[in-house]
């Protein structure tokens, strides 16, 4: 019985601790990031940031929490951070469990997106192909080649956030234009940061490469 009683205590500790509310702060500056420190410190919350744009969807502060972590102490000690930030409001809603992958005794706090300046990566891979999986390197000289088909190459063009590859086919240019976002996605790994080059043109190009989306994912 008493080999029991250590065990106990460290349950019944590990019950009574408060969630922890993961930050997603990739959009917060420096200044930002220091101040709801602060705040979360004087409010004596457990925290963690967690270095993601939060998703679109959230255009005022979002608090997500497991159905069975309705401390409405610690929900009015965050209500009073967002405040502290000059956020009027928070959103207080239920995990979706389809959306997030936190277990009981997690929250998130979501501050909104920033329009951020959607950057051409190195490496790209095509998104939403039916046939073809390919990946186009972006030189700095703006010319693309397709990796796994040296043979294959054109030029690149961008003025954010469209970006226009062009190939020449043997009787003249073509071209496909691309509009770029930044957003995260669903991975393996959970959410992560992404940039995708969504294809404006039409998509019957000779070239399959051009009828595609392009996308990084950044791990």
């Amino acid at each position: 019985m008493k080999a029991l009683f250590p065990l106990l205590l460290a349950l019944l500790i590990a019950a009574c601790q408060s969630p922890v509310i993961h930050i997603y702060s990739r959009d917060l500056s420096q200044a930002q990031h220091a101040k709801i420190q602060a705040l979360l410190e004087i409010e004596k919350v457990r925290y963690q940031f967690t270095n993601l744009q939060s998703p679109e969807r959230y255009n005022q502060p979002s608090l997500l929490y497991h159905p069975q972590d309705s401390d409405q102490t610690l929900i009015s000690a965050v209500e009073r951070v967002v405040k502290g930030m000059g956020y009027e409001d928070l959103s207080i809603q239920v995990f979706s469990k389809d959306n997030h992958y936190y277990t009981q005794g997690n929250m998130g706090l979501y501050f909104p997106t920033k329009t951020r300046e959607v950057v051409v990566p190195d490496l790209l891979f095509t998104h939403e192909c039916a046939d073809i999986d390919m990946q186009i390197q972006m030189k700095h000289t703006g010319q693309w080649v397709a990796r796994n088909q040296t043979d294959l190459k054109g030029k690149w063009q961008y003025i954010e956030p469209y970006l226009t590859l062009l190939w020449f086919d043997g009787a003249g240019m073509v071209q496909q234009a691309y509009q770029g976002k930044t957003h995260t996605v669903t991975t393996k790994l959970g959410q992560r940061n992404a940039v995708t080059f969504s294809a404006l043109g039409h998509r019957s190009y000779p070239l399959p490469i051009l009828n595609c989306d392009l996308q990084a994912v950044f791990m």
